[in-house]
C-alpha cells in the first residue's frame, strides 16, 4: 500500500512542474493517481496477516476487506464516468467530423478559391491543403458571405473572381 501511496505522490509531484497543472490537457499523468491507489488497495490484501498475531489478523483482514470494496467503488465510477463522457461526446464528435469531411468535399469538388479566417483554428489549413483547395487567410467579417466551418471557429467565404489567390 505504501508503494501506490509513493507512486501516487510522484504523479503528483510530476504535475506540479507546470504552472497550470490543473488543466487536464497539460498533467494527464493526474488522471493516474486513482488507479494507482485502487491498485495499491486491491494488492494489500496479498500480504496481509502473515507474521500478524491472531487478534491483529482479523483486523488485517477487516481492513483489507474495505480497502477492496474502496478500490472497486473507485474504479467503477471512473469506469462509470469515462462511458459517461463517451455516449456524449462520441456521437457528436463523428457527426462532427462527418460534416467537416463532407463540407470540405464540396468545397474541393467546386474548385473555387476561398478566402479563410482561421482565428484560432490553425490546423484547418491541413485539411484544406489534404483537400485540394485554394485558399488565402483574411481578416472576415461576420455577415451573410462567411460560412463557419463545421466544428470550428474557422470561417471562409468564396473569393471574389477579380482576384487571384494563387499569388497570395
Amino acid at each position: 500500500m505504501l508503494a501506490g501511496g509513493v507512486v501516487a505522490a510522484g504523479l503528483l509531484a510530476s504535475s506540479m512542474v507546470h504552472g497550470e497543472a490543473w488543466w487536464a490537457r497539460y498533467s494527464p499523468q493526474i488522471w493516474m493517481i486513482p488507479p494507482v491507489i485502487a491498485a495499491a488497495c486491491l494488492l494489500a490484501h496479498c500480504g496481509a496477516g502473515f507474521s500478524l498475531h491472531p487478534k491483529q489478523k482479523v483486523q488485517a483482514e477487516a481492513c483489507t476487506t474495505i480497502s477492496r470494496i474502496a478500490a472497486w467503488a473507485v474504479l467503477a465510477n471512473m469506469l462509470g464516468n469515462s462511458a459517461m463522457v463517451a455516449w456524449a461526446y462520441f456521437p457528436a464528435q463523428a457527426t462532427t467530423t462527418r460534416e467537416l469531411r463532407q463540407q470540405l468535399a464540396r468545397l474541393s469538388q467546386a474548385g473555387q478559391p476561398i478566402e479563410v479566417d482561421f482565428r484560432q483554428f490553425r490546423t484547418i489549413r491541413l485539411r484544406l491543403d489534404a483537400y485540394g483547395i485554394l485558399y488565402a487567410e483574411r481578416a472576415l467579417p461576420t455577415d451573410a458571405s462567411v460560412h463557419a466551418f463545421a466544428g470550428s471557429q474557422a470561417v471562409y467565404r468564396y473569393a471574389s473572381p477579380t482576384r487571384d489567390l494563387s499569388r497570395e
